[in-house]
């Protein structure tokens, strides 16, 4: 009996491994079929942690063209959503920022996505903040504001030192500030302006 059992086992192994696709056809589509279905995965993970503020992993956000690497190519392994605003239904925007290695800058993104095809529609560079280096004659920062629900204000202010810096404070050396501004808009389909 635990022959026959063992023997018929065997033959279904058998039988399972030697089955072959009726083509190649069949075979390309279903990788196709998976690879999509992983991407949507990937996607919806990513847009729980965009919403729930969970630590992100940057190499899955290069990925997914989320952020664009040719900023700077030493960024960290982790990365974070600041701030997810939904447009509409199916819209979302999202302001990601990203270290550098060294920890000597921080890079940000925004993205839109359409979470109910689970694509991302467009992603663009914000600005970056690093430290200041305050021995020079200028420095400069860069910050982000939303100020309504599909505007962002991109603000560059340098900073310019006086010549004869005499007080140990920074703020004290400040001889002026030149400050210009920029308007993101993201429209309801998700485009970036």
């Amino acid at each position: 009996m635990k022959i026959l059992v063992f023997g018929l086992l065997a033959l279904v192994i058998v039988t399972q491994c030697n089955t072959k696709p009726s083509s190649d056809k069949g075979t390309t589509t279903a990788a196709k079929s998976s690879q999509n279905n992983l991407a949507v995965t990937q996607f919806d993970t990513i847009s729980e942690q965009f919403i729930t503020g969970y630590e992100l992993m940057t190499h899955d956000l290069v990925e997914l063209k989320i952020i664009d690497s040719s900023v700077t190519s030493q960024l960290s392994e982790t990365c974070y959503c600041d701030t997810t605003i939904r447009l509409n239904d199916s819209i979302s925007y999202s302001i990601i920022s990203v270290n550098d290695e060294a920890g000597l800058c921080t890079y940000f993104f925004v993205t839109s996505l359409n979470n109910k095809n689970g694509k991302v529609i467009a992603s663009k560079y914000l600005h970056s903040d690093c430290d200041a280096d305050y021995s020079l004659d200028t420095h400069e920062l860069h910050e982000h504001l939303i100020i309504s629900k599909n505007k962002i204000e991109v603000s560059n202010t340098t900073i310019f030192q006086k010549k004869n810096k005499t007080s140990p404070g920074q703020k004290q050396n400040i001889d002026r500030k030149q400050t210009q501004k920029s308007l993101i808009t993201i429209s309801q389909t998700g485009q970036i302006k």
